[in-house]
């Protein structure tokens, strides 16, 4: 099956397309959770956050839901692992 080069740049212009979307747009609304228990049976145990890659920019409605999520779990520690803030000029809300 012979394609024709009009045909197979468009495919892959609509590719990269979809790709850049993903990874720039829908991927930032994604949190994964995991919970690990590495206390080994000791009763003292702390429970800690580590949040990365967040890249805030200004303060969205899914960042408020994931602060009132990261506060119903009520963590000991809350660990900031690198590009937390893009744009501090519209983070009026942390000053």
């Amino acid at each position: 099956m012979k394609i024709s080069k009009k045909k197979f740049l468009y495919s892959l212009f609509v590719l990269l397309g979809l790709v850049g979307l993903y990874a720039f747009w829908f991927e930032r609304l994604f949190l994964q959770w995991n919970y690990f228990d590495i206390s080994k049976g000791l009763n003292k145990k702390i429970k800690l956050i580590q949040l990365s890659d967040i890249h805030l920019q200004k303060m969205d409605n899914h960042h408020r839901l994931m602060a009132e999520r990261i506060n119903m779990e009520d963590p000991d520690l809350l660990l900031f692992k690198g590009d937390t803030i893009d744009a501090w000029e519209n983070m009026a809300e942390l000053d």
